[in-house]
């Protein structure tokens, strides 16, 4: 597969775990590709590869350590998108989502064998964090964990995977085609029919994950993937997002003209929403557009009634984009 340029966005606050260097965003490096997301075939066989655009903003919340990391890798028709979550009850949570980070940063760079797909890649991501998490925590008295949500798109098909409760949602025309099951006793309860989906939001349940990456046990994992749409949109976050933003907010973050401006706005909301004591924020997007069409932010509001629901959101990102007086949040 030949190798192309492509860029790396990290999300401002997350530094790269010891021994690591940093990475700064945008570079231009060559990588191993995903051998069977694109193929070789003949011109007019299949549609032209989808443009995909992408963004990500996290926000420390009332916490006093952010142990949420973000981060976005691309290049013109791909895309790997990450999200981690280092359990705020454990020693080193921080350095435990960092590793996720700096693994499928080290993935996309080409610094590791090439892989027969989408899915070996993204199993190989998880697997390698959870070793590297799991060996720095090694004799501590509370072992480092994270959860993880991978996102890899090529072409016209994405492919995820996730452990925890770290979310990735798929919307199409401003409605959510699927969403990762989290792996906590809260959505135990709710497959139940126990609590609705709103309650798992606030249930104590919801602090009781059942798999992250760098326990003794070998982590639970889901993987799911879509064939894709022009105006299609992925939204990956921790649970300091998704706890306190409503699905239709998400949607408005995607269809916002400005896609980074969107995530910065969305992740500071929901730190505002949490409050003093709330939760750390981390959020990445990526919409999919025709590299022919004109309007592909229009052609993604879709149905009538969504083309005004943008205001909501351009207000609240008005409020939390303006200059913060100093020593304030």
């Amino acid at each position: 597969m030949s190798r192309r340029s492509s860029r790396a966005t990290r999300s401002p606050s997350a530094p790269p775990p010891s021994g690591s260097s940093p990475s700064a965003g945008p570079i231009s490096t060559g990588r191993t590709g995903v051998e069977s997301a694109v193929t070789e075939t003949a011109p007019g066989d299949v549609p032209a590869p989808l443009a995909v655009e992408v963004a990500c903003a996290d926000d420390v919340g009332g916490r006093e350590e952010q142990q949420d990391r973000v981060a976005v890798f691309h290049s013109d028709d791909e895309a790997l998108l990450v999200v981690a979550d280092g359990l705020g009850g454990h020693r080193d949570g921080a350095r435990a989502s960092a590793e996720v980070v700096a693994t499928a940063e080290e993935v996309w760079q080409g610094l590791d064998r090439p892989f027969d797909s989408a899915d070996t890649l993204l199993e190989h991501i998880r697997d390698r964090a959870h070793e590297r998490i799991h060996s720095f925590g090694e004799g501590l008295p509370s072992p480092p964990m994270s959860t993880c949500a991978l996102l890899y798109i090529a072409g016209r098909r994405a492919f995820w995977v996730h452990v925890g409760d770290s979310r990735l949602y798929h919307f199409r025309r401003g409605e959510v085609m699927s969403r990762t099951r989290d792996h906590s006793l809260a959505q135990v309860l709710y497959d139940r029919g126990e609590i609705t989906e709103t309650e798992m939001a606030t249930r104590p349940e919801q602090a009781q994950l059942l798999s992250a990456l760098g326990g003794e046990d070998v982590p639970h994992a889901e993987s799911g993937g879509a064939d894709l749409e022009a105006g299609d949109g992925f939204l990956l976050c921790s649970d300091g997002l998704w706890e306190v933003i409503r699905t239709e907010e998400m949607w408005e973050a995607l269809v916002a003209g400005d896609l980074p401006a969107a995530a910065a706005g969305l992740a500071g909301l929901a730190a505002e929403r949490g409050g003093p004591t709330g939760d750390n924020v981390a959020v990445a997007l990526a919409r999919l557009r025709d590299p022919q069409a004109e309007d592909t932010v229009g052609l993604m509001a879709g149905v009538g009634a969504l083309l005004t629901a943008p205001i909501r959101l351009t207000r609240a990102l008005n409020r939390r984009l303006r200059p913060k007086p100093k020593g304030g949040r």
